[in-house]
């Protein structure tokens, strides 16, 4: 005589609800991993433009100390055109606007411009131009 049958391990339909389960929190695990990834790519692209146009900034206050102010300055970083040297981000343009040219002290803004790299689950990599600015006053040293 047989006795009853044993109920060890799992029937079929409670394997694929665990596994349907597994599945959406790894999925849900990914997409956060992904997130925080485009977060600390952004704020490593904002820090790199923000010392990108400290450092044109500076670059334009080394000028200010030899010929003459403010036309030195202006002739030598033209409105509205890009610096040269400037290649740490993709697509990196860094380009000084005046208020007035022919003020002392010159109001200068610098624009960095960028294209940043997004990647998205499922959907795959796309990009953004961003941009960030830096104003300040320069005079003759």
């Amino acid at each position: 005589m047989m006795g009853p049958a044993s109920n060890k391990g799992f029937t079929l339909l409670e394997f694929l609800i665990a596994a349907v389960i597994l599945f959406v929190a790894l999925g849900l695990a990914i997409a956060a991993a992904t997130n925080m990834y485009n977060s600390n790519e952004l704020a490593y692209q904002v820090v790199t433009a923000t010392e990108d146009a400290h450092r044109a900034i500076e670059q334009m206050r080394d000028q200010s100390t030899t010929g003459t102010f403010p036309s030195n300055v202006v002739t030598q970083f033209p409105a509205g055109q890009p610096i040269a040297g400037f290649n740490t981000l993709p697509g990196e343009q860094v380009i000084p606007t005046y208020v007035n040219t022919t003020s002392d002290p010159l109001s200068v803004t610098i624009t960095v411009t960028w294209n940043s790299v997004v990647k998205t689950v499922g959907v795959g990599v796309g990009t953004r131009v961003m941009s960030r600015q830096l104003s300040t006053l320069l005079t003759k040293r």
